[in-house]
């Protein structure tokens, strides 16, 4: 699996940007998904989320892009309560308080 938005330090939403992190630049955004790809087997299935072309101000390398665009596709269906549980949990500096006033 390449977590693409680990790796451009953004959660790919509009709530995405970090509180307490820049996003890297471009060059090392790139440098990351390369060395997350090189790790992968090629003989094996490799899993991405399903992406837009940007995520935060970081853009797909178009080759990355491209290819994704004709992958395979799978899937995941999970319950409504699942989901809204684990975005919650991924965006409950949201919930604290101090974010509240």
């Amino acid at each position: 699996m390449i977590d693409i938005e680990a790796c451009a330090g953004h959660k790919g939403s509009i709530l995405g940007d970090s509180l307490t992190t820049p996003q890297p630049t471009q060059k090392i955004f790139e440098g990351l998904l390369a060395a997350k790809a090189e790790e992968m087997d090629i003989k094996r299935p490799v899993f991405i989320e399903d992406e837009g072309s940007r995520v935060g101000i970081r853009h797909l390398p178009i080759e990355l892009w491209n290819t994704k665009k004709l992958a395979p596709r799978c899937r995941l269906i999970v319950p409504v309560d699942f989901r809204v549980r684990c975005i919650r949990d991924d965006y409950k500096y949201f919930e604290q308080k101090e974010h509240m006033d």
